[in-house]
């Protein structure tokens, strides 16, 4: 098996240390698919030459979670775990490598349920199961801020910023009231000022657009 070149939410999925010290490859990504690789080693085995079924749910979960950033286009922007990862064992796999093949085959808003198989190379089927995976995309605060204003009227969002200004001028208090620095205790205090100020001012401006 050859690692092709990955993407970044490949690295996430597949090449974590854990995963490169039990010798997972990446065969391929595709849209809503990956194919993920074990090459047998006796390490990841039990004493009697079978891959150990550990291992096994580590494979599973790399191509699971390589199946669900498939479609991320931004994935420094988000992160994800697995929350529920279940195989059934129906075959045992001795001496040999094994490929895992997981499939979404629904996402929702945050989760994307899949499918996955691991077989031999030979196409026996070693182990079935099912896998739920959850991606978030991280909430920076600029984008926070920007979505308690979005779809509000000018009126209504000069009105919320006053509030956020009033809340500002209090958390510059609490500071100055734990500032032993006089010179950083006035530099609080006047900051505490200027947003009371404004405050004041969007007040005045949302009265004069009603």
């Amino acid at each position: 098996m050859t690692n092709q070149s990955l993407t970044t939410a490949q690295l996430n999925a597949g090449q974590s240390p854990y995963a490169s010290k039990l010798g997972i490859e990446q065969i391929r990504t595709t849209a809503d698919s990956a194919e993920y690789g074990l090459p047998f080693d006796p390490s990841n085995s039990n004493p009697y030459g079978f891959v150990h079924g550990g291992a096994m749910l580590s494979l599973a979960d790399c191509a699971v979670t390589a199946a669900a950033w498939s479609r991320v286009r931004d994935p420094e922007n988000h992160r994800g775990l697995t929350v529920d990862l279940s195989l059934a064992f129906v075959s045992a796999a001795r001496e040999t490598d094994i490929i895992a093949l997981a499939t979404v085959l629904r996402r929702g808003r945050s989760l994307c349920f899949c499918r996955v198989e691991v077989r031999t190379p030979e196409q026996l089927l070693i182990a079935h199961g099912q896998a739920t995976y959850k991606l978030q995309r991280i909430e920076r605060p600029a984008e926070v801020l920007q979505g308690l204003f979005t779809g509000r009227s000018v009126e209504e969002q000069m009105a919320l910023l006053a509030q956020l200004e009033r809340a500002g001028a209090g958390l510059y208090q609490a500071w100055a009231a734990e500032t032993a620095a006089p010179a950083a205790r006035q530099a609080l205090l006047q900051a505490a000022a200027r947003e009371e100020d404004n405050a004041g001012l969007l007040d005045e401006l949302t009265e004069q657009t009603r």
